[in-house]
């Protein structure tokens, strides 16, 4: 009997992105087993049970009872947690130079599962500029960049990284919105982005990419478990306060696992691959037409909440383990994605509703200050009034409105296609 008292919290989390449904990836990022930090205590994992079927056959023997027989496990399994969000570190900006093995970031493995498409290439530096929305990049580099994604370019003065919306590639020229502070000067950094969207935006196969998690209790090596075939909800929790955390949750499905057991799975303390945490603060909100979209031109609010809806389907085929295939991510309509946002009373919104009207909402946090300073973008380009403005009360007594908006597929990039061009909801980390 081996009888152990631990305490839960001292802990670590793998995560890893299947090549095979319910197969532990045992491969190249993000196809591998990497250390995620999550929050203390956050992994609830629930209903690891098997079923044990009744074994009644015929006897002439009145209480003859017949051992059970094993079943498959139950479709009741569950694991949640969460993490805070972060920074990128400026090691892992993606330069033109950065390594592969810096761009490797735990958070990517989440935010793939969430979203399905992800663009992630190494940056560029300026090789001449045409305009503060139009610049060439390096021989050759343009093929690096993507239509529908962000990055963040040098001012002038080499003090600031500017994050700004690619709509146009042609060649080595990139197209940008909102417009740089002035014409960029040659030998200036073009940082690509860390940039995701919905599978399934453009006239794309749906997300069907799964996880392995790995949980290790350090003290003892034999309570160690390993969950395989997982797939669910991941959002954003918006901090109710300026001042506090931003956040993110995974309510996943478990389809298949081991019970605890001795295995080889690291007990060291893991170091965090991300950046800063995420204070909610030095959050610019841009709500304009796209083309008008102005870095300087700001919409004051009190709250917002952004929301990909999430519905995965088990995919079950007899010859499977479990009897199980894979899953795919669902969701879509009548709802892509939607937010909420809490500001003061404009008279102006109900027009906006009454003349279904479309505008981009663009939400950039900053984490820390100048030339190193990262940046998590939130973009719903094209959204509209999805009820009518409710008058609210914000503070101890101050007039206010809760808008309740619906995203739209993009159609401001000319002749877009694919996920990124085309999504209702990009996030991207810069």
């Amino acid at each position: 009997m081996a009888v152990r008292d631990f305490i839960v919290r001292n802990a670590r989390l793998g995560v890893g992105e299947e090549t095979t449904f319910q197969t532990a990836p045992s491969g190249s990022f993000p196809e591998a087993i990497t250390p995620l930090v999550i929050s203390p205590s956050s992994l609830v994992v629930d209903g690891l049970t098997q079923d044990a079927l009744e074994n009644n056959d015929e006897s002439v023997i009145q209480r003859d009872a017949k051992d059970r027989i094993l079943g498959l496990k139950s479709t009741a399994a569950k694991a949640s947690f969460a993490f805070d969000a972060k920074a990128v570190p400026s090691a892992s900006f993606l330069t033109s130079g950065v390594s592969s093995g810096a761009r490797e970031l735990s958070h990517r493995i989440i935010y793939r599962h969430m979203f399905g498409a992800e663009n992630v290439a190494v940056g560029s530096t300026v090789a001449s500029g045409a305009s503060t929305t139009a610049f060439d990049v390096g021989a050759g580099h343009g093929s690096r960049f993507t239509e529908g994604t962000w990055i963040a370019v040098e001012n002038n003065a080499q003090t600031a990284r500017q994050w700004c919306f690619i709509t146009d590639v042609s060649t080595d020229t990139l197209t940008v919105t909102p417009a740089l502070a002035a014409t960029p000067d040659a030998g200036r950094i073009v940082w690509n982005g860390y940039n995701y969207a919905p599978s399934g935006s453009g006239a794309t196969a749906p997300n069907r990419k799964t996880l392995t998690l790995n949980r290790v209790f350090s003290a003892y090596s034999e309570i160690q478990y390993q969950l395989r075939g997982c797939f669910g909800a991941v959002n954003f929790k918006f901090p109710q306060k300026f001042g506090e955390l931003l956040s993110v949750a995974a309510d996943l499905m478990v389809t298949d696992w081991d019970v605890p057991s001795a295995r080889s799975f690291p007990t060291t303390v893991v170091t965090d691959d991300m950046g800063t945490k995420a204070v909610f603060h030095q959050a610019t909100l841009l709500v304009a037409t796209r083309a008008s979209l102005d870095r300087a031109v700001t919409r004051r609010y009190e709250g917002i909440d952004v929301q990909l809806p999430s519905k995965w389907d088990p995919i079950p085929d007899g010859n499977a383990t479990q009897a199980r295939a894979g899953a795919m991510q669902t969701a879509g309509r009548p709802q892509a994605v939607t937010a909420t946002l809490k500001v003061p009373f404009d008279a102006d919104e109900y027009t906006a509703f009454t003349s279904r009207t479309e505008r981009s909402v663009v939400l950039v946090l900053q984490i820390g200050s100048g030339i190193t300073a990262s940046f998590l973008i939130f973009d719903l380009p094209r959204c509209t009034l999805a009820a009518s403005p409710k008058p609210i009360t914000l503070g101890e007594g101050r007039g206010g409105l809760e808008l309740s908006l619906e995203g739209l597929r993009d159609n401001s990039i000319s002749g877009g296609s694919g996920d990124h061009a085309l999504a209702p909801f990009r996030f991207a980390m810069i």
